[in-house]
């Protein structure tokens, strides 16, 4: 897997066994770098080719993961929020 869309001198080369797609593992790594606070989001983004939209909405949920990050009591925040506009 070669990461090419980001302005960089790094590559990275991973052996992925066959039934492994290679779009996939790239937004694993994309997702999960970004979720861990490594890349930015536009960084991530660049990565894969994807909106803002694209990578809040289908990217990050699609690896079990959430916009809405930190302790218990960010997620309440949110959550309360939400409810309101609703």
């Amino acid at each position: 897997m070669a990461v090419s869309n980001i302005d960089s001198d790094k590559r990275l080369t991973i052996d992925l066994p066959q039934n492994i797609d290679q779009a996939y593992a790239r937004e694993a790594f994309a997702a999960i770098l970004y979720y861990n606070g490594v890349l930015s989001e536009k960084q991530a983004r660049s990565m894969i080719g994807k909106s803002r939209r694209e990578f809040q909405e289908e990217i990050i949920p699609k690896f079990g993961l959430s916009m809405v990050g930190g302790t218990e009591e960010d997620v309440a925040i949110e959550r309360e929020a939400c409810q309101r506009m609703s």
